[in-house]
């Protein structure tokens, strides 16, 4: 049993529920739809709102604008589990943090594919049990913050066929699979903390202010070219780290 069910995996619970640990990182994250108006161009919009509160409006089709929404809170509030709760703890985090979280504010109570929940990182002991293997965010939820997920969740999809195909036995594949494939997940989770995640979500006005200005900066043509020679080299250094195995 390949089981790929997400970070909120219930199968895991059942199987390797006495070994998995979430490392939150000291914030949510609202994601969905609302409804498009004129006004919305082709541009994702950025707000940084006082109390640490980050908001990107981008576009989705042509009815509706896709919405972002994530925001520092210090506690793991495992009770919110009602969609009731989790938006009013949403609207909680947007009150008074300007005109496009008012509007968010007003279009939540239509919202039909509203997903909510903590920035937390899966670490599991082992990835697999008997016959029973993780893959993707079930195994080793990086967090959105990353951008790493879905090339997680792809590389170790390809490993775990690989293996599969070229050992003698489901336990060889599965022991293969984590060995190759868990130091670079380790090394990608790393890379994250919850300090980082803060530094990220100003919550003061001068905190904003300055985030605007490194923003601008960052944006300057040199800044850029710095950032892509910087990039390449990353991105050589990544491929170094992890090759992807060769399968027959």
């Amino acid at each position: 049993m390949i089981c790929a069910e997400g970070i909120s995996s219930s199968t895991r619970e059942k199987v390797l529920g006495g070994q998995t640990h979430f490392r939150y990182l000291g914030a949510y994250m609202a994601f969905f739809n609302i409804p498009r108006r004129p006004e919305d161009d082709y541009w994702a919009w950025t707000v940084n709102g006082i109390g640490g509160t980050f908001i990107t409006l981008r576009p989705g089709t042509d009815t509706v604008t896709t919405v972002l929404i994530t925001f520092l809170r210090k506690d793991l509030d495992i009770s919110v589990d009602e969609p009731a709760a989790r938006k009013r703890l949403l609207l909680d985090a947007l009150k008074g943090r300007g005109t496009i979280a008012h509007r968010i504010s007003t279009e939540l109570d239509t919202v039909c594919d509203f997903y909510f929940g903590p920035m937390s990182q899966v670490q599991a002991s082992t990835w697999s049990k008997g016959r029973f293997v993780l893959l993707g965010d079930a195994a080793h939820c990086p967090t959105p913050f990353t951008g790493q997920g879905t090339a997680l969740a792809l590389a170790g999809a390809y490993v775990l066929a690989g293996e599969i195909k070229r050992s003698a036995d489901h336990a060889e594949a599965f022991a293969a699979y984590e060995r190759l494939l868990r130091p670079y997940v380790e090394a990608t989770q790393s890379q994250l903390t919850p300090s980082l995640i803060r530094l990220t979500h100003a919550k003061t006005r001068f905190g904003i202010a300055v985030t605007r200005l490194v923003q601008r900066l960052l944006a300057s043509k040199m800044v850029q070219r710095i950032f892509k020679r910087g990039a390449a080299k990353r991105a050589s250094d990544t491929e170094k780290k992890f090759v992807l195995p060769a399968y027959s």
